[in-house]
């Protein structure tokens, strides 16, 4: 049988030659449009825990941190292992659960057990967020509605506009000339729909994440990050505001229902909020004063402001000005 097919073949070597670029040819379109990894996601579910202590070496950051948290994060439900090394100023605790257990049940276990040992306080919380750029092309975004590439789209254009075989200064001029070109509501990477046109702080465009972190700060407390957010990239500060607190706010409120570790919590749990001035709008601040939150929030030189029909965002704004540039 194999020789009949090798001597048919080798006598229409045409046909062959076909059928296999005809395949090549088909496998190179299918890979363009194939939507899934080609190599599945094989990362453990695992918190990581990371300290800092300066100005010490490795085995005075061992003895008087690594191994009393490691033996602490000991026993926690559903961990399998847990790996840990320490350097000079910090040290690196990896909390490895089983594939059942899902990563927020996770993060909220190690936060319960990290109350419990008197690092999570709650009363204060800063957030802060980077901007990431994201492994995506800007040139590969593609239309939502019509699936075209950019440089497809703008041919369209072109030959709409009466101009039959564009070029490339063509469509150069005819991209400068248009408006809201990068708007996230009418392009998407076709393999990373996550990633949004941002600008960077460097004064690029690019795709990119953002990531939010919600940080425990204040008296007895160590940096513990109570809660993280992916919010859109092309989303302001203060849109995500509000949802990264109600997040932290969750997971605090998850974790005090231990008696451990509410016991070892201060009990005005997210009492004050910080932020950076990126954060600061008359709205922001009022849902924090009804919310009877108070806000440590600096505030861009405006001039004079006007408040008619705004009492309650002047008497918000007004506090938070107290508080900043009072003693606390």
């Amino acid at each position: 049988m194999v020789e009949h097919v090798i001597a048919w073949s080798l006598r229409y070597r045409a046909i062959v030659l076909l059928c296999a670029g005809a395949i090549a040819l088909l496998g190179a379109l299918g890979v363009r449009e194939l939507a899934l990894d080609a190599i599945p996601d094989l990362s453990e579910i695992q918190v990581i825990v990371q300290t800092n202590y300066p100005g010490q070496p490795p085995q005075s950051v061992e003895d008087q941190v690594t191994y009393p948290l490691s033996v602490h994060l000991q026993g926690i439900r559903g961990v399998r292992v847990v790996r840990s090394s320490s350097d000079f100023n910090f040290s690196m605790i990896n909390v490895i659960f089983s594939d059942s257990v899902a990563f927020p049940d996770a993060r909220r276990r190690v936060l319960e057990r990290l109350a419990q040992a008197g690092v999570i306080q709650g009363k204060t919380i800063g957030v802060d967020s980077t901007t990431l750029e994201a492994n995506a092309a800007l040139r590969s975004i593609i239309r939502r509605d019509t699936k075209e590439t950019y440089q497809e789209f703008l041919t369209r254009l072109a030959q709409a506009s009466e101009i039959e075989t564009p070029t490339r200064a063509d469509l150069a001029k005819l991209d400068r000339q248009r408006k809201n070109k990068g708007s996230n509501k009418d392009w998407e990477h076709p393999y990373d729909p996550d990633a949004r046109i941002a600008k960077m702080k460097d004064g690029r465009t690019h795709l990119a994440y953002k990531a939010e972190h919600a940080v425990d700060l204040g008296e007895g407390a160590v940096g513990a990050v109570v809660a993280v957010t992916l919010p859109g990239a092309d989303q302001g500060d203060t849109t995500t505001f509000l949802p990264t607190l109600a997040t932290a706010a969750a997971n605090m409120q998850a974790v005090a229902q231990a008696p451990q570790a509410a016991k070892q919590m201060h009990p005005q749990r997210l009492g004050e909020v910080v932020a950076d001035k990126g954060y600061h709008s008359n709205d922001t601040l009022r849902d924090l004063d009804e919310a009877e939150v108070r806000s440590y929030v600096p505030e861009s030189d405006r001039g004079r402001r006007k408040w008619a029909g705004k009492e309650r965002e002047r008497d918000a704004v007004y506090a938070n000005r107290r508080r900043i540039r009072g003693r606390r």
